[in-house]
Order: structure tokens, then sequence, then C-alpha cells
């Protein structure tokens, strides 16, 4: 940083520089982005979040919180997301404070540090800010992802394999967690389908939901002995994880219930049907299985 000369004393040693107008800039600088700051948290109102955290963690620190494991889990897990929530405003909060303490003494030899620190808070700030476009109601959920191969043979199955390891290493760089729940192996290479449980982050379903679809890919296939393009393609599901069953609210008219009977008639034979009406009196019916499927009520296609 290049700091502007003065001439005001001609008695003073030539090279000397001043440093007032550098740390007033920066002073001026850092309370700047502060109030900004200060703004964004009071609107977020996470003074209140701050007061329910501690209210958790008194609950938690209780001698017979353990007593109930149920509500100790759904306790615990609230306590991790409104603590992922706050904790960055907070600590940025506290950091901007600190620097504007810091630029307030002039001291010209702590400029450089000064001016690296406000670069980081204003990268942190705006990432913070493009968090808050994630306000579904599923957002600052974990998430679980599930990767299906499709039309395309053992390229498709080499395809999905790709995209796991490039979601496992996206896990990794943003220190989340990675459980594998299920996992189909392909006949030759690849995988047919997996399952895995991404948490440990913030907004994990919300940053992740855009992912969710079909991907292709177009090359010339490894796996084809004339090296001819080849296109593949690999189904993405991503799902919140709901830890707490109030979490989701469904009516019954947009409940569909099936369920897979065994059927037995006079001729000693017997088959499986799947129905949602009534099964007629002639037979004997056993019901063995239940599918329940939530109907989202978009209007019938023709």
């Amino acid at each position: 940083m290049q700091l502007a000369r003065i001439s005001n004393n001609p008695e003073r040693e030539p090279g000397v520089v001043a440093i007032l107008p550098v740390m007033d800039e920066l002073e001026a600088n850092i309370a700047a982005l502060l109030l900004e700051v200060e703004k964004t948290y009071t609107q977020l109102k996470l003074d209140d979040v701050a007061r329910d955290l501690q209210n958790l963690r008194a609950e938690m620190a209780a001698q017979d919180f353990w007593h109930d494991a149920d509500h100790a889990k759904v306790v615990s897990i609230r306590e991790a997301q409104l603590s992922r929530r706050l904790q960055p405003w907070f600590d940025l909060r506290e950091n901007l404070r600190s620097d504007l303490e810091v630029a307030k003494l002039h001291d010209g030899s702590l400029a450089g540090e000064l001016h690296e620190h406000l670069g980081v808070s204003k990268t942190r700030f705006a990432i913070l800010k493009d968090q808050l476009k994630l306000s579904g109601p599923y957002d600052d959920h974990d998430a679980i992802l599930s990767i299906h191969a499709g039309a395309g043979g053992t390229d498709a199955q080499d395809w999905a394999q790709m995209l796991l390891r490039m979601y496992v290493r996206y896990a990794e760089q943003h220190g989340l967690k990675v459980d594998t729940i299920d996992e189909s192996a392909g006949d030759e290479a690849g995988i047919k389908s997996v399952t895995i449980e991404l948490s440990g982050g913030d907004f994990v379903y919300g940053k992740l939901q855009g992912e969710h679809g079909v991907h292709r890919l177009v090359r010339l296939s490894p796996f084809n002995a004339d090296s001819l393009r080849q296109t593949s393609f690999a189904k993405v599901e991503i799902m919140p994880k709901i830890d707490a069953p109030e979490d989701v609210a469904a009516d019954d008219k947009d409940l569909k219930i099936v369920m897979a009977v065994s059927l037995f008639c006079s001729c000693e034979r017997s088959f499986w049907i799947a129905t949602t009406m009534p099964v007629g009196k002639c037979v004997m019916r056993t019901a063995e299985s239940v599918v329940l499927t939530l109907c989202p009520p978009w209007p019938p296609l023709r």
C-alpha cells in the first residue's frame, strides 16, 4: 500500500510518510461495513435466535436432559441448526468491531493487516447475503442424495460413479460429512445406483437442490471398441432429511394409499394385485403391504 507523503514540517526527515489519511480511510470503510452488517443482523432478528439458542443450551445442560432420548435428539438437532445460522454472523460482527477499535489507534504498522481483514470480511459478508436467498422451509436441512444410472449401459453406470465422486469431493471441500446409505455396483464398471447422506454444513439441501434432475454426458466411449460417441444419462434426486415428523404436513386428500393384496381363489392359485378399491367378497384377502404416496395438488396432465 502506498502512503501519501507530507511536507507540513520541513524539519522532518525525508521518506517519512503520513499514516493518518490511510488509517482514517480504513476506519471509515470498516465502520461502514460494520454498520451494514449490524443492520442486516437486526433485520434477521438474530438477537432472538441467540436467546433461543441460549435457552436450548440451558435445557441441554440439565441433568435429566437425556431421560427422554427422542426429545433430546430433537433439541440437539435444533441447537445445531440455530448455532450454524447464528455463529457466522456473530463472528463477522465481532471481528469488525475488533478491527474498528484497532483502526482507531492509527497505528500505521497495522494498516496492511487491517486492509487484509477488511477484504476477508467483505467476502464473507457477500457469501452470507447470498445464503439469505435460501429461505425455503427445508433449505437449512441436511440432504439425502440418490444417483441412478439411466440409458447408456456401462457408460451410464460409469457416468453415475463420476457424479458420485464429484459430489463427494464437493462435500470434502465444504467440510460435510458423507454417509453411504445404499450402493449397487455396476456390471462392468461404475455404479447402478447409490444413496448418500450429506450433513454437517450450512443450508446443505438448499445449496444442492438445484442438482435434482437428469444429467447427460456425451463423450467418446472408453467402453466402445470403435470409440464411438456415446450419450449417457443419470438421474440425481435430492431430498431434505426430515428429523422431526412434525416438519412435514400432509392433508388426507393428498394421500394415495395402495394396498398390495394376496388373493386366493377356489382353484387354489394365488396372485398379487395392487388395488385402491375394495376386493370382492367372493375371495379371501390378506393385506401384505401398504404403499403410501403423497400426491402434490398439481393439475392432471392430459
